[in-house]
């Protein structure tokens, strides 16, 4: 759908990397202003709200692994969305049990629609680990995705074919379609899109912090548009919402550590697995993207999500046998049942 152009950067001071180059501009505007590394990622993703909201969104959710180098540290912040207080385990009716429609239900409800959202908990996290960890403020680190968004950006190649992919479903909703459909025509690669709408909520974050969405403007509106469209998303659920801290997810892949976050993430747990099971392979005998070098990723990540089925959970319900999935011993368990000469 889109291409990609990659080019050598050398810095000597420090170097911002993102989906886009004005979110990295920002990232760098913070280090020349004197800020840290955490100011560079945090005015980075802001920016990376504006010029790729289908990626990134104050409304969104993830993680964060970061890295303290003075003291060797490592922390991991949970801050994924979590179901709303109102809903329900029959809220969606699902049409199948088999792949591929397993996941599915109807109307699509779990995709897309009110009922889909889950309680936001992006801005949470990026506030506060700015505040923890940054050194220049929010009001600073957000300055330039104000910026971006009143006086508007380049349409990219990737943000043009989304929006003309999603055609249908950005046109369902008045808000999105005035944004990205003006006119009933989907933006083009090289038009201008400026958002004063999101700039004043950006001020508003600026000024006023989390509880702007917590107890304020934000959350107010949110609360509104939800009740107005049967959504569940309430005003408590944005109170009530809290980031938390996981201990994070270590192993080694042939002499390298590796630390990253845990359940509810699958994604550390998983990765130091499928390491551990080709770690007994000699994969650079094999040459990046040969068959036999493909077959072996393959089989793998069968076994790999295989496990991410039956045991990933989220740690605060389910007990997730960490230790077990990404011991040296269990990845030599699952080795054995790969053979590179046919498909299992």
């Amino acid at each position: 759908m889109f291409s990609t152009y990659k080019q050598e950067v050398v810095g000597s001071k420090g170097v911002v990397a993102s989906n886009h180059p004005l979110a990295s501009l920002a990232g760098v505007e913070m280090l020349t202003s004197g800020g840290n590394a955490v100011d560079a990622a945090i005015a980075t993703i802001f920016a990376l709200s504006v010029v790729e909201p289908m990626m990134v969104g104050i409304t969104g959710a993830g993680f964060i692994n970061y890295y303290n180098s003075r003291d060797k540290s490592s922390i991991t912040i949970d801050n994924y969305c979590t179901a709303p207080i109102k809903a329900t385990e029959d809220m969606f009716t699902p049409i199948s049990d088999k792949w591929p429609d397993y996941m599915e239900t109807k109307n699509h409800q779990n995709r897309y629609g009110y009922l889909s959202v889950g309680v936001p908990a992006a801005l949470q996290a990026w506030a506060h680990i700015e505040e923890k960890y940054g050194l220049l403020g929010i009001e600073k680190v957000i300055s330039p995705a104000i910026r971006f968004s009143k006086e508007g950006f380049r349409v990219s190649d990737y943000l043009s074919g989304i929006v003309e992919n999603n055609k249908d479903i950005l046109s369902s909703y008045p808000s999105s379609k005035s944004i990205f459909l003006g006119n009933g025509v989907a933006l083009k690669t090289g038009d201008t899109l400026a958002n004063p709408d999101y700039a004043k909520t950006l001020e508003e974050i600026a000024k006023n912090g989390v509880s702007t969405l917590t107890e304020g403007k934000l959350g107010n509106s949110i609360e509104r548009d939800m009740k107005s469209n049967k959504g569940i998303v309430s005003l408590d659920d944005l109170d009530q919402y809290k980031i938390k801290y996981r201990e994070p997810v270590r192993g080694t892949y042939r002499g390298y550590e590796i630390v990253g976050v845990g359940p509810v993430s699958s994604g550390a747990t998983h990765i130091i697995q499928a390491l551990n099971i080709i770690e007994g392979f000699d994969v650079k005998e094999m040459q990046f993207g040969s068959v036999e070098y493909i077959h072996l990723i393959a089989e793998t990540l069968k076994l790999v999500f295989a496990d991410r089925f039956k045991y990933m959970g989220d740690p605060d319900f389910v007990k997730v046998p960490v230790e077990g999935l990404i011991s040296k011993e269990y990845g030599q368990h699952c080795r054995q049942k790969i053979d590179l000469s046919k498909s299992s």
